[in-house]
């Protein structure tokens, strides 16, 4: 800690456009903390009015400024300084501290681009010392006084400046009509590596109302070029965002909450209060896409005024904490917003993503720990999410709590009086809440890197009535090169979920040992028998049952569609359309097999509580009851992957059901037809793509002119008009990409796409209507 702290900070900014100059004024309250203060370490002289000799430590790159920060000999955030002020003799108690520079074409810190100037934001010690003197430690908090000298306007259009803080006016500058001064007050104790602003030409500007906004005392947004209205659609779930953290987590910290979109802005820079974003998240009402896009970004920006702004790291070994938490909050908000599938589905690719990416990569955390690189901090930034969802679900499990949603309260309590969160409180923390002791798991998913891949084989005991499960585990480091990079082996609790013949699922713990091979029996609850699944009778049950399975969802969702609701049981009952579409039921070709299974399908980590590589194989059948009954579009998702890889004219039955039903989630019917194009091969006879083009003349063509019903009949090849856009149904827009996507994927033997493929998308495209769409179909037209 420094000798002194800082207890109010008053900072002006003359910002000339034209020469990229900012003429710079800031005087520092200080309070020092030792009896006798010789010299302050602060940054770039007057004190208590008097000249003050200093000497500055020049640091060019803020790569030099990390080297000089990793040089104090600790993983904390303080440092040394870079300016040294003499205090002159005679000077005791409380100081004032005025400092008068210029910042003259900055190479970090500020970014002069198009007409805007704005501040790059580290949200940890390196840039707010590039364009303010000040105490450049996350620990340092104080509150601000923040002044903007800007001129009235630039090239015909006004110039404001937005800032961390609260506005508190606008007025005319004294001695130029042709400037005028903003001013922010940040009255929350704010650290100087959170602060931030952006200045110029800023003329698309709007209020968002909402409980959210009330609470957060007001949500503005600002765009370039009058973009007014998209601003105010992009920005529309912000104050949802800020209601929900506000419930769920605690109250928002600051007294006011902008959002600024600046052109050229790659990625976001989270501030205090303020959030700078790039102008490609801006998106009109009318567009589909952008939308669910801008959703992500913005719901994760402002969970990250919890944590990254007002809640920072203790030391830089706590750095992926805050990124955790915040993109906890995040993925809680997603749920809240797009639903529960949306978030398992996320959630499902963002392990996938982790575990491809987690070769030979540091742990989270680890000792002299310094400030991540880009490519570091993209992998924690999605790794940290993931490990606190695996550890909110084993506190949920193993003990007496909510899991996180009641640590995450009181680390913000905590915060209110400045501290910062470290990992040993943090751990501590959960402990004392769910009872649950989580430093095993620490020391494998924080402290340690590596992803675990098990390979999962089984078998059915009819002696014992047990299924015997066999796991090999290895590592993603297995083959690692890095030293820090060590193949580990993993321990903790996986549930394995067998649906047994009576149709009941019933669930097993397995306890993952730390060795290279684990065995596992698992009792069956029900009488042994064989699932007799080779008569018209049994075939007509299960897919009546999985028809019913889908008719419960579909209740739970809010659905009512009568044209799905027989949709499992496409083709079945009907010889002509079973004809026409080239429908095969399972055991058509192989009865003795499904005669012979003893229990419907076995799923490992069915609660999806662990970021692993999973290998585990069955029948393509039990895959495709998997598919059709379980409501877990995780579930579902693992079967359609599976089945792309266990071609089949069966399977491609499946599929094409799965596309077809409009209850299923729409993301599972887009992943099910781009596996229906890797079924179309001539070994197959092509029933990918005969099923392709079905679906697509069906759902999204207009009837042929020989009438309805004779619809299906008609050869693939024949052309058929679209139907004019209606994207009213998202996910059956999303679905309707996804097997355009999956027809222009499809390639005969000579490498070239075929002409049912050609003339349907061709025959789309030509013939787009739009006119009575309430949505753009410019992406729409963009991907065809």
């Amino acid at each position: 800690m420094s000798d002194f702290g800082v207890t109010h900070q008053l900072v002006t900014l003359d910002i000339d456009f034209e020469r990229q100059l900012v003429r710079g004024i800031t005087e520092l309250s200080i309070e020092p903390r030792v009896s006798s203060l010789g010299t302050i370490l602060v940054r770039s002289v007057w004190v208590n009015g008097q000249t003050a000799e200093f000497r500055r430590q020049q640091v060019k790159t803020r790569r030099q400024l990390v080297h000089k920060l990793l040089r104090t000999g600790d993983d904390t955030l303080h440092d040394e300084g870079d300016l040294e002020i003499t205090v002159p003799q005679g000077q005791t108690g409380s100081l004032k501290v005025r400092i008068e520079y210029y910042v003259v074409r900055p190479q970090s810190g500020l970014v002069f681009r198009g007409g805007i100037v704005y501040t790059e934001t580290h949200v940890n010690p390196s840039s707010a010392r590039r364009w303010v003197p000040c105490l450049d430690d996350m620990g340092e908090r104080s509150t601000w006084d923040l002044f903007f000298v800007v001129p009235a306007s630039v090239g015909g259009e006004a110039v404001t400046a937005v800032a961390s803080g609260e506005l508190s006016s606008v007025v005319p500058h004294p001695h130029d009509v042709a400037r005028r001064v903003v001013r922010y007050i940040v009255s929350t104790a704010t650290a100087a590596c959170t602060l931030g602003f952006a200045a110029g030409p800023l003329t698309g500007a709007c209020a968002l109302g909402g409980a959210g906004a009330e609470a957060a005392g007001g949500v503005f947004a600002f765009a370039p070029g009058g973009r007014a209205a998209d601003a105010q659609a992009t920005c529309a779930v912000v104050p949802e965002a800020l209601e929900f953290y506000a419930r769920e987590f605690g109250a928002y910290p600051y007294a006011t909450y902008k959002v600024v979109f600046v052109e050229g802005l790659a990625g976001v820079v989270t501030c205090a209060a303020l959030t700078l974003v790039g102008t490609d998240v801006l998106h009109g009402s009318r567009e589909i896409e952008a939308a669910y896009e801008a959703r992500r970004v913005l719901g994760l920006a402002v969970a990250r005024q919890w944590f990254g702004a007002f809640v920072g790291a203790a030391a830089w070994g706590d750095q992926w904490l805050v990124a955790g938490l915040a993109g906890f909050m995040a993925a809680q908000f997603v749920r809240h917003h797009l639903g529960a599938n949306e978030q398992r589905y996320r959630l499902k690719r963002d392990m996938a993503r982790m575990c491809h990416a987690d070769v030979n990569q540091k742990p989270l955390s680890y000792p002299e720990q310094g400030p991540w690189e880009a490519g570091e901090a993209a992998f924690a930034e999605v790794k940290a999410p993931v490990v606190l969802y695996m550890l909110d679900r084993r506190m949920v499990k193993g003990g007496v709590s909510v899991g996180l949603q009641r640590v995450v309260p009181g680390v913000l309590v905590a915060a209110t009086g400045g501290a910062a969160v470290d990992t040993a409180g943090f751990l501590r923390t959960c402990r004392r809440v769910s009872g649950v002791d989580a430093s095993a798991f620490a020391a494998q998913w924080v402290f340690a890197s590596g992803c675990p891949v098990f390979h999962v084989g089984y078998a059915f005991n009819r002696k014992k009535l047990a299924v015997e499960i066999t796991l090999h585990q290895e590592s993603t480091n297995a083959r690692a090169t890095a030293p820090w990079a060590r193949a580990q082996l993993f321990a903790g609790q996986m549930t394995a979920r067998i649906r047994e013949a009576d149709g009941t699922p019933y669930e097993h713990v397995l306890d993952i040992r730390r060795e290279h091979v684990g065995r596992f029996e698992v009792q069956f609850n029900t009488k042994y028998k064989r699932i007799r699944r080779s008569t018209r009778r049994f075939h007509m049950r299960q897919m009546a049952a999985a028809a019913e399975e889908l008719n419960i969802n579909a209740e739970v969702l809010g659905l009512d569609d009568e044209d799905d609701s027989n949709i499992a049981l496409f083709g079945a009952e009907n010889a002509a359309e079973k004809r026409d579409w080239r429908v095969v039921e399972w055991g058509e070709d192989d009865e003795e097999s499904l005669a012979s299974a003893t229990f419907e399908w076995i799923r490992m980590d069915s609660d999806l509580e662990w970021a692993c590589v999973m290998h585990f194989e069955q029948p393509d059948f039990m895959w495709a009851a998997q598919l059709q009954k379980d409501r877990d579009v995780v579930a579902q998702l693992d079967a359609v992957d599976a089945l792309q890889h266990l071609p089949s004219a069966a399977a491609a039955t499946t599929l094409m059901r799965t596309v077809m039903d409009a209850r299923v989630f729409y993301r599972v019917r887009a992943d099910a037809a781009l596996a229906l194009a890797r079924l179309a091969t001539p070994e197959l006879a092509w029933i990918g793509l005969h099923h392709l083009a079905k679906i697509y003349k069906r759902r999204f063509c207009l009837p042929p002119r020989a009438g309805e019903d004779r619809a299906d009949a008609e050869d693939i090849s024949a052309p058929r008009l679209p139907r004019p856009n209606n994207f009213a149904n998202i996910g059956e827009y999303f679905t309707q990409l996804a097997v355009a996507a999956a027809l222009s994927n499809v390639r005969d033997r000579h490498g070239e796409a075929p002409l049912p493929a050609r003339r349907l998308l061709l025959a789309t495209a030509r013939y787009n209507d739009n006119s009575e769409n309430v949505f753009s179909d410019a992406r729409f037209l963009a991907a065809l």
